[in-house]
């Protein structure tokens, strides 16, 4: 998983979170945990698209948009590619518990088409990224 920092490169959004699912069903299964923690914590998405297809569900909260993509779309689209330019932050792809106190950050080495993100939890991601300092 890979949030890229766009403030000051960009007017879209602040961040992009970008992460892959290894089937329709995880991607389905990512972006409705992703939608049900937002909500949990008070955040309502602005809008949620893509959950038809499931090749790229997008999850926008107007600051931060989050990318769920299908193996084939994520290298297809190659959204760290094309935005480059901004910081990025990789987490490594392994699963917590909601106790604990968040995933490992930083870069794991890991190429951008790597994934084993079925064991990827958001809740300490939703939380780091609303958190005031």
């Amino acid at each position: 998983m890979v949030i890229i920092d766009l403030r000051g490169i960009s007017d879209a959004a602040d961040y992009f979170v970008i992460c892959t699912g290894a089937s329709e069903p995880h991607v389905r299964a990512l972006a409705g945990d992703v939608v049900a923690t937002l909500r949990e914590a008070g955040h309502k998405p602005w809008h949620v698209e893509g959950t038809e297809s499931l090749r790229w569900v997008l999850v926008d909260l107007v600051d931060i948009v989050i990318h769920i993509f299908g193996k084939e779309a994520r290298g297809f689209y190659a959204l760290e590619r094309l935005w480059g330019d901004g910081a990025m932050t990789r987490f490594d792809n392994s699963w917590t518990h909601e106790g604990d106190s968040g995933a490992d950050v930083g870069d794991s080495g890991a190429d951008v088409g790597d994934s084993d993100a079925d064991e990827l939890s958001f809740a300490p991601l939703t939380k780091s990224l609303f958190d005031d300092g």
